[in-house]
């Protein structure tokens, strides 16, 4: 299945606003219902995995600034979210928030598909918050919004870009994220895991803030030495903060090279680079070639992003 990434327009996100937002009532018991508040993706990104398909899985720590909607399609499989293992059969589905570090565990011989729906929030609301780490069991009404979706995102493939079309794939999504916010739904949290600290590190690691902040300052504001906090993160995550930093970076590169109009300097102001030229330096490191190489060889095969690159 190609991957395929959706981007709505104000216009077009505040149609869809339109479609989900409750009037407003009277009630303020009603107005206080945190339940009430819809969700509204701005864009999205959808793409499959099979396993076992290589005999080396990546068992890597990874971290992003978007949320993940993981579910299983077939089989049965594994995945650790802030280092508390999962297992998912087909039907269910586990909401990945952005800065938590999750990764995907071999479960045996067992074969599991994944579809894996990425989706961006201009702002969360409350009850998404309370769904995390939640494992949800897709009823049958949510497994046709599902398949309505993915049917949506095939027929935005076939054709040539449009924003109707896109504004449909949106649509659809919402439909379906926004059949989770029900307090029925919510099981008794997860034990924590990870140390407090490490986990706003991660917060902090897949924002903008991140990208500029110098982490002796980002151990100052958590009360904690440089070596101390480093020792925990990689603990918990396995890899060090300056690695899941690059990878996010390279991932945000190889995102805007391929999908956006920026040209090679803004991108490189974008993610934080003093330079052009050390945006570059750091791109060919990570990827063999340099920004503008790597454009023109991906910007008519969109298909070909950051998945297809090893991490760092």
């Amino acid at each position: 299945m190609a991957q395929n990434t959706f981007f709505l327009t104000k216009t077009m996100i505040s149609e869809i606003k339109d479609t989900f937002q409750p009037p407003e009532s009277t009630d303020s018991s009603q107005n206080r219902n945190i339940f009430a508040k819809p969700l509204i993706p701005q864009d999205c990104h959808l793409f499959l995995r099979n396993e076992p398909d290589r005999h080396d899985l990546e068992l890597s720590t990874n971290l992003h600034r978007h949320y993940l909607l993981l579910c299983c399609l077939d089989g049965k499989g594994c995945m650790a979210v802030e280092n508390i293992p999962y297992i998912l059969s087909v039907g269910e589905a586990l909401l990945i928030a952005p800065g938590q570090p999750h990764r995907r565990l071999p479960l045996g011989d067992e074969k599991v598909q994944w579809l894996f729906i990425r989706f961006s929030l201009d702002h969360e609301p409350e009850w998404l918050t309370i769904m995390r780490n939640q494992l949800f069991h897709l009823e049958t009404e949510q497994l046709r919004l599902l398949e309505e979706f993915r049917n949506s995102c095939a027929g935005f493939r076939l054709a040539e870009d449009s924003e109707i079309l896109a504004s449909e794939c949106i649509l659809r999504l919402a439909l379906l994220l926004n059949t989770l916010r029900s307090p029925d739904g919510i099981n008794n949290p997860a034990p924590e895991v990870i140390p407090p600290a490490v986990k706003r590190l991660c917060r902090i690691l897949v924002t903008p803030q991140g990208d500029s902040k110098r982490f002796t300052e980002i151990a100052r504001e958590q009360g904690v030495s440089t070596g101390h906090l480093r020792m925990l993160f990689k603990k918990a995550t396995g890899k060090t903060p300056s690695e899941v930093r690059n990878n996010e970076r390279r991932r945000r590169a190889v995102h805007l090279l391929t999908h956006s109009r920026l040209n090679i300097s803004e991108i490189a102001g974008k993610l934080g680079f003093g330079s052009i030229y050390a945006f570059s330096r750091f791109f060919k490191k990570c990827t063999g070639v340099s920004p503008l190489r790597y454009r023109n060889a991906n910007r008519n095969h969109p298909e070909q992003n950051d998945h297809s690159l090893p991490e760092i």
